[in-house]
């Protein structure tokens, strides 16, 4: 089973998230950037926004929904109040594991090529729900008005990956 069916439950801290940097007074903020929970991962992107004009919020990418009116609303209105003129989506290989899923042993190696799939799987359908929350965003917001970047983190490479949201798709980022 998928973590993202608990998602809803958590929906309500996410949009609350959202709606705290919509009534920060911070003097310029030019970022709005909604980032999966991996530490090493918000350290790399914070270190090239300036922590001054960047407001970074930590919401698990499984949580992300949307789709859903209440949390489109509120990542407008973040956006609106802070004046900021774009969002960055970080998304995460990883985001979609079930940390509470124990019918495999977490002891790699022992099955290569059955961690090898379960990995690919496993980022294959972060990718696929980091698209799906990605092109709601653009369908919901004005385009003209704040620019949606999208970057996807392999954990298991440590690398990052640019989302082509014309293409649907991702590169590496160079």
């Amino acid at each position: 089973m998928s973590i993202l069916a608990d998602a809803p439950s958590q929906n309500l801290r996410h949009v609350e998230i959202l709606k705290e940097v919509a009534n920060r007074k911070v003097a310029k903020t030019e970022w709005v950037v909604i980032a999966h929970g991996d530490q090493e991962m918000k350290q790399r992107v914070s270190q090239v926004l300036d922590p001054g004009s960047c407001a970074l919020l930590e919401i698990p990418q499984s949580s992300w929904d949307f789709k859903s009116e209440q949390m489109a609303t509120a990542l407008e209105e973040a956006i609106n109040e802070s004046g900021a003129k774009n969002v960055l989506f970080v998304g995460h290989s990883s985001a979609c594991d079930d940390p509470t899923d124990l019918s495999r042993p977490r002891e790699l190696g022992k099955n290569l090529l059955a961690d090898l799939q379960s990995v690919k799987k496993s980022t294959q359908e972060a990718k696929e729900h980091f698209t799906e929350q990605i092109e709601s965003v653009l369908q919901t917001l004005d385009s003209g008005r704040v620019q949606i970047h999208g970057l996807f983190y392999l954990a298991h490479g440590k690398a990052f990956l640019v989302y082509l949201p014309g293409a649907r798709a991702f590169r590496p980022l160079a």
